[in-house]
């Protein structure tokens, strides 16, 4: 928000994070982004065959 007075004005370079943390983070998230999605597919796989029975009512 940009005030009428500087002193109570907040700009986006001060609101966010010092640019030794937005580092860190990038590099944790493109890590452990892949790793999390491929366990939703692998999951996701594994559990689609379990409910595909045979003999199972599908709709």
């Amino acid at each position: 928000m940009i005030g009428q007075d500087a002193a109570m004005s907040i700009l986006a370079k001060d609101a966010s994070a010092s640019p030794l943390t937005l580092t860190i983070m990038t590099i944790v998230a493109v890590i452990l982004l892949p790793i999390a999605l491929a366990y939703f597919i692998w999951s996701y796989v594994v559990f689609h065959k379990r409910i595909q029975a045979k003999g199972a009512v599908s709709e």
